[in-house]
């Protein structure tokens, strides 16, 4: 927690004759946590245009995947930038278990969402999380990937320094062992969410159940 920053105790509401946990905030993941970016990627932008590819979504060993696809990482990259802005990607759908989750318990607390990617497509996912999860999640916060050329401050260039700054956030969920690595070292609980290049066990809808237990 940040010098100076003092948190209220926490109270318990209800809503819906639910208790609410006011002040615990879960903070989300985006890509591959609250849709599936990686997999319309691969699945819908990169193989049909590279037919030689035979690697599937379930081969993937790795994220960022390059070394699994054997292409440059500056391939992958400039790629998924193009993806980034194509109509697939303004048209991706919520993950059908993570909205059901928040469906079902996402009014028992609060919500950010965390996301790494380059300044130039933040505006895209901000309005993609508004637009499918606003409901529940009210701030919205990015890490930059650094892109050729361009000249940040520098605020940090991990999820875990963000947290940190920020100072609210109790739960990551994420797909990166990386980020969630970071966040626990900060004293952040995380609940990874499968995905073929982390081996987590289970299904999506499994690894949300851990919610209820904090």
């Amino acid at each position: 927690m940040g010098k100076g920053l003092l948190r209220r105790p926490r109270e318990r509401l209800l809503v819906n004759n639910l208790p609410m946990k006011k002040d615990f905030t879960l903070v989300w993941d985006i890509d591959d946590v609250l849709n599936r970016l990686t997999h319309d990627w691969l699945e819908l932008f990169w193989r049909p245009s590279h037919p030689e590819c035979k690697t599937t979504y379930a081969d993937l060993t790795s994220n960022p995947p390059h070394e699994s696809l054997g292409i440059p990482l500056h391939t992958y990259l400039e790629s998924l930038d193009a993806f980034r802005f194509s109509a697939i990607a303004k048209s991706l759908a919520p993950v059908p278990e993570t909205l059901d989750w928040f469906q079902k318990h996402g009014h028992r607390y609060r919500h950010l969402a965390l996301t790494a990617r380059p300044v130039a497509s933040a505006p895209d996912a901000a309005e993609w999380v508004l637009r499918h999860y606003g409901r529940w999640i009210r701030g919205f916060g990015f890490v930059p990937s650094p892109r050729p050329g361009e000249n940040l401050p520098d605020y940090g260039k991990t999820k875990a320094e963000w947290l940190q700054w920020i100072s609210v956030g109790d739960v990551l969920i994420d797909d990166s062992p990386f980020n969630l690595a970071g966040a626990h070292q900060i004293g952040i609980r995380t609940v990874m969410i499968p995905q073929p290049w982390n081996v987590t066990p289970g299904t999506i809808a499994d690894s949300l159940l851990e919610l209820s237990t904090f």
